[in-house]
């Protein structure tokens, strides 16, 4: 219905928006893709276009045009909490570690979540700043003792500056938070110079709901779902469709 709607009107770029985002919310992201494009070329400017065709293409491993859409998207709104979290996340993970702190500096002043401390956290680590990383885990577990990954990286900075059982302690508490994960049950058996698991979260995670992701990349995708829902024309979407369908007929 949305789309023979749109092909009454071909250059309306909202309606666009909406069936592209509709579709990046129920996981069909080659046709999210396509609308999110349409709008933008009817409204270069359409920030929520930009945003979302940006998450989705670092989503499906997009790095370049992911990061050339997100920078786009903050030249617009530089208090988007998606577009610095995402861009962080995407330059983290090509290696830009400076320039990845940064953007998941700013977005941790808008969201001071304990997933932002963590990332956080992990870059100082890839940077070999040990004391930073361990300052951002810690402030992790103290917003959120459950956080199993961060109990889990904390394990492994002890770990590795041999303070064991320190790191014991740690392993075994991310460990009966979420005995499925089998990293923390090879740390908990692992011996004296054993080589462990790295500490996950730098790689891009699933953002649409219908991946499959494991149990400790869930906050993170929830992390971010929260934050479009502000931007989001859903749970209006169907209301709003409705509207442009009758003024279109």
């Amino acid at each position: 219905m949305l789309e023979s709607a749109l092909s009454l009107d071909e250059r309306n770029a909202e309606l666009s928006f909406t069936i592209g985002e509709y579709y990046f919310h129920i996981g069909k992201t080659l046709e999210s893709a396509v609308f999110l494009r349409r709008a933008l070329d009817e409204q270069s400017e359409h920030f929520a276009a930009r945003l979302l065709l940006g998450l989705l293409s670092g989503d499906e491993g997009e790095s370049e045009s992911a990061i050339i859409h997100l920078q786009r998207a903050l030249a617009q709104d530089g208090n988007s909490f998606a577009a610095h979290y995402g861009l962080g996340r995407l330059l983290a993970r090509v290696g830009d570690f400076s320039n990845a702190i940064q953007h998941l500096k700013k977005a941790l002043t808008i969201n001071p979540a304990p997933e932002m401390y963590y990332l956080i956290g992990r870059v100082y680590w890839e940077q070999g700043r040990a004391d930073q990383a361990l300052k951002h885990l810690q402030k992790a577990v103290r917003l959120d003792p459950h956080f199993d990954l961060a109990l889990y990286g904390l394990g492994l900075l002890c770990w590795h500056s041999n303070r064991m059982a320190e790191a014991r302690e740690h392993f075994r508490a991310a460990c009966e938070i979420n005995p499925q994960e089998d990293d923390y049950q090879v740390a908990v058996k692992a011996g004296a110079g054993d080589d462990l698991p790295d500490s996950p979260g730098l790689a891009w995670p699933g953002i649409l709901p219908h991946r499959k992701s494991r149990v400790n990349e869930a906050r993170f995708i929830d992390l971010l779902l929260r934050d479009l829902s502000s931007i989001s024309i859903c749970p209006r979407c169907f209301e709003k469709c409705q509207e442009m369908i009758f003024d279109l007929f």
